[in-house]
């Protein structure tokens, strides 16, 4: 029975991720169109990536339901960049500061309304300007949170405007005729040039050249606001490749296009006419043309369109969900069953996690942190790890329970912190290699994630003896070995990080130490752990004591993680973000909350077993 149970939950998890990869099998399938590779912000990436990115910016969200139908960023992205009068009028815009919302003048019976079209915005853009403007010329730093939210309001709309452009001018009807036109206009153009004096010209002549050179003025608009750089040369070089208003350009002096272009005129076609049949053959096309000239590109592009599709992190952070729930109930309802499936679950999202922080390594061709989206993901994956190998050895369920709460709290974190962009940038600190990269940041983090799950053993021991009350000598010695052992762990990763970070730092700007407050925060970490230890081997604190100081490092390693990061000072500043620095100080807060709680007198919440234990451990 119990075996039945186990492999059902694993079939389900399995025909999930086939649910996923199956997903948008509707007659207009786009998601074969978002595999094709484009060059955006450095890299190659897929289109799909660009979809989510950009919506994920504007909205908060990777789908959107519009006129009662759930639609992927890929779809929304699509009609958007070839059906602009349809999609303008969807309410895809997040809006949430009163202030900008004032200045757009909705009313006092929009308050409540949270998304808004960009044509609504587009008519406002009169009432937008003059606070844009006055934002832009005041010192970044100096700037007040409407200010930011105004700015950061221009450019969703700069990004809606790039996105209508990201294939052709969004008021060009009848592609694939029209393009076939402007070359034969082009080449009277040229045959009347030639011919002599404009004045000889007779009036149908001259409607040619003003309509060669209109086009011309569109070309030049649609090169400069697009987004995607698509059209790559014969070798396939990243350097070499170009915006479709770029190949439209060249085409006025070769007097051809690329196949790219030619093709993805005909397939922006029937997506129009919405003829299922034709868009197939020409998505067919497309991506036969990118095989035959840029098949790595397409490869690349393949594998991080198929990450997207799966979502890893996201079936973790639900599998993290289940298993801490799986525990809970395990305590109320005590039996084999509850126990096994929770372990069994909370492995299967630890092999999901692993498997999609390895394929983000793949795609990216770096270590697992680069930035700090990704340095979310490694804490969780480390602190997961660490925690099921505690579970493997005392096997009281408290390891799973800080495994699976860690996990989730990081994924969610990383989710949020996706919003920022492309989650697959490279590192913004100037590196001088990938060895320091991949010793200094990792090891770091290494340290942070002990830190973290050191810290939550504390609030878990100190919630479970002030409420629950069901601490034996037994169970409380053990918690003091597990914290006990991962401080050292923590002590020494973080230890041999901050060194490697000063040896980093001496390669890339030529000084050790420079008192940076990410190198102050770096240091704190280990000043701290150090002091645990000390204070624990001379005597000074106790197990309530150990766990108490334990969970004041879960604030000095989110200080020294995102503070010092988000904060806006130092040489490792990613910039102020006023929400991370409100969830940072709720944080801290609930922290301080714990601590408080765990220092109240021992009538409050130690049992006489636990005393004996204070007693035995402080001999």
């Amino acid at each position: 029975m119990l075996r039945r149970v186990v492999k059902l939950m694993l079939w389900l998890q399995l025909i999930w991720l086939s649910s996923l990869v199956l997903a948008n099998s509707v007659q207009m399938d786009v998601s074969r169109v978002g595999t094709l590779p484009v060059l955006k912000d450095g890299r190659i990436k897929p289109l799909d990536t660009v979809a989510r990115n950009s919506l994920l910016f504007l909205s908060g969200k990777q789908q959107v339901t519009l006129d009662g139908e759930k639609r992927s960023a890929m779809e929304w992205f699509f009609d958007v960049a070839t059906q602009p009068n349809q999609a303008d009028q969807w309410k895809v815009i997040l809006i949430n500061h009163p202030g900008v919302k004032q200045v757009c003048q909705f009313g006092p019976d929009r308050e409540k309304e949270k998304y808004f079209s960009f044509q609504e915005l587009l008519e406002k853009h009169d009432d937008i300007m003059p606070s844009v403007e006055r934002a832009l010329q005041r010192d970044p730093k100096l700037r007040s949170p409407f200010q930011k939210e105004i700015l950061n309001l221009n450019q969703k709309l700069e990004l809606y405007n790039a996105i209508k452009h990201a294939f052709f001018i969004s008021n060009w009807r009848d592609l694939e005729s029209a393009l076939t036109i402007m070359l034969r206009m082009r080449s009277d153009a040229i045959r009347l040039a030639a011919s002599g004096s404009e004045t000889h010209f007779s009036d149908s002549e001259k409607q040619v050249l003003d309509q060669v050179w209109k086009w011309k003025s569109a070309i030049e608009y649609l090169n400069s606001v697009s987004m995607l750089t698509m059209i790559p040369k014969q070798k396939g070089e990243m350097s070499e490749w170009q915006t479709v208003g770029g190949d439209l350009m060249v085409s006025l002096s070769v007097g051809h296009y690329h196949p790219v272009t030619q093709t993805l005129a005909q397939l922006v076609d029937a997506y129009r006419h919405q003829d299922s049949a034709s868009f197939q053959e020409e998505t067919d096309a497309l991506l036969k043309i990118y095989s035959e000239i840029a098949p790595d590109a397409l490869k690349k592009a393949e594998r991080e369109a198929l990450f997207n599709n799966i979502q890893p992190f996201y079936l973790s952070m639900i599998g993290y969900v289940l298993a801490f729930t799986l525990c809970l109930l395990s305590f109320l309802f005590p039996g084999k069953l509850l126990n096994l499936l929770s372990t069994r679950v909370l492995g299967v999202s630890c092999l999901i996690h692993t498997l999609g922080l390895l394929t983000r390594m793949i795609i990216q061709g770096r270590p697992p942190v680069t930035n700090l989206y990704s340095s979310a993901v490694f804490v969780g994956w480390v602190a997961v790890l660490m925690g099921v190998g505690l579970e493997k050895v005392y096997k009281n369920r408290m390891g799973a329970i800080v495994a699976s709460s860690i996990g989730f709290l990081t994924l969610i974190v990383a989710h949020h912190l996706a919003v920022q962009g492309d989650t697959l940038e490279m590192m913004q600190a100037v590196l001088d290699s990938n060895f320091w990269l991949s010793t200094h940041v990792v090891t770091i983090t290494m340290g942070y994630s002990a830190c973290f799950l050191a810290g939550a053993l504390g609030v878990v021991y100190i919630v479970r003896g002030l409420f629950i009350k069901a601490m034996s000598k037994q169970v409380a010695h053990e918690f003091h070995t597990m914290v006990y052992g991962i401080i050292c762990f923590a002590l020494l990763f973080s230890f041999i990080g901050t060194v490697l970070g000063g040896i980093w730092a001496d390669q890339s700007w030529g000084r050790f130490w420079g008192w940076d407050p990410k190198e102050n925060g770096a240091i704190m970490i280990v000043l701290w752990n150090a002091i645990i230890l000390h204070a624990r081997l001379k005597g000074a604190i106790k197990s309530r004591g150990l766990m108490v100081m334990a969970v004041f490092g879960n604030i000095v390693t989110a200080f020294s993680w995102f503070g010092v990061n988000m904060l806006g000072v130092g040489l490792h500043s990613y910039g102020f973000m006023e929400k991370a620095f409100v969830w940072l100080l709720l944080f801290v807060l609930l922290q301080l909350t714990v601590i408080i709680l765990g220092l109240l007198p021992h009538r409050y919440w130690l049992r006489s077993e636990e005393r004996s234990l204070e007693k035995m451990t402080s001999s």
